[in-house]
């Protein structure tokens, strides 16, 4: 299997996660671990992993990434009440979540399906200075805090999961990427992050990356643009 691509395999053959499920002892060992979360951060974005899944992916929750993405799906992309039940359905998942010692994503369950300000407020809190938390912490606060309408606190975070990649030569710019981590830029188009896009800050977002760079060269906005009245549509319009 030398040379085998896990994320390039499912971008060409649309798979569900049933499917996944069957296939993955034989995917565990014929892909780099490293590899194995792309599979995941490409089909949240489709919103192809249901909340009714969740329980066939159990015996995977010790790895964190899958718990995280679990949690995403039941707090994002499912109905009230759904992030909470996952987490009260196997302690062991909540246990695997929070092992950074703040509670991020029993307080976001708590007030994605409260929508108490004072419940929002210690979401603020807890996602405060995370510069040094895992890479599926900072993207729950991201996504939390979108959700909940804070989005100064949002556009704070922003800043940390999509580092400035411009640069003034090719090399430059081809450096920067290699050196930072960036939180994969589809999350900035699904229908969860509409908020975000609504905002004029978020030019500065996707300036950043180069994305709106390309919008303009290339002469093809977003697609999200043909259902948004958003700020940056109305740039590229212009």
């Amino acid at each position: 299997m030398k040379g085998f691509s896990f994320t390039n395999f499912f971008q060409t053959i649309p798979i569900s996660l049933t499917a996944f499920l069957k296939l993955s002892p034989f995917i565990l060992n014929a892909t780099k671990p490293d590899r194995f979360p792309n599979f995941f951060e490409l089909m949240i974005t489709k919103g192809e992993i249901g909340i009714k899944y969740a329980g066939m992916g159990m015996q995977y929750s010790k790895i964190p990434w899958f718990a995280a993405k679990l949690f995403e799906e039941a707090a994002f992309h499912g109905s009230p009440g759904d992030a909470e039940s996952l987490l009260m359905r196997d302690p062991a998942i909540r246990t695997l979540l929070e092992q950074e010692g703040v509670p991020v994503y029993s307080h976001t369950a708590v007030a994605l399906h409260t929508h108490r300000a004072s419940d929002a407020d210690q979401v603020v809190q807890d996602c405060a200075g995370s510069d040094h938390r895992s890479a599926e912490v900072k993207r729950t606060c991201f996504m939390a805090l979108v959700a909940l309408g804070r989005l100064d606190n949002a556009f704070r975070l922003a800043a940390l999961l999509y580092p400035d990649q411009r640069g003034t030569t090719e090399q430059a710019r081809q450096q920067r990427w290699f050196q930072t981590e960036m939180m994969p830029a589809a999350y900035l188009f699904i229908p969860q992050t509409a908020r975000l896009r609504a905002d004029p800050r978020f030019r500065d977002v996707v300036e950043r990356i180069g994305l709106l760079q390309y919008w303009k060269a290339s002469r093809r906005p977003p697609d999200f643009c043909a259902a948004e009245k958003a700020p940056v549509c109305n740039l590229l319009n212009s």
